[in-house]
């Protein structure tokens, strides 16, 4: 028998070519679990340090990941700039040599 139905196999509201990250280092998997269980004041001084920390390195990852990015993009700009600048500069001259030789051509 054929099935003439199209039948989701995704995740419901995921982006296409996006999948999900579901590998956890031990640390984070930790951290977490301590998280999800304790409330901050039940926590020992090493559960305690040990959510700081890894925090901390998160927070340290992201802004390390938005800065190179910032950094792609600058060059993106200046790269784009520099082209549309070259294109313009080619398109207006070649309008004013167009311009010219049609006037030079009606002074005949």
């Amino acid at each position: 028998m054929v099935n003439d139905y199209l039948e989701h196999q995704g995740v419901k509201g995921m982006r296409w070519g996006h999948r999900k990250d579901r590998s956890y280092s031990k640390d984070s998997q930790e951290v977490r679990d301590i998280r999800s269980t304790k409330k901050m004041k039940a926590m020992s001084n090493d559960e305690l340090q040990k959510v700081n920390k890894r925090m901390q390195l998160e927070a340290t990852n992201r802004q390390l990941r938005t800065q190179n990015v910032n950094q792609g993009r600058k060059l993106v700009d200046k790269f784009g700039t520099m082209a549309t600048t070259a294109v313009m500069s080619a398109v207006i001259g070649y309008g004013i040599n167009s311009t010219m030789k049609a006037v030079k051509n009606r002074n005949r």
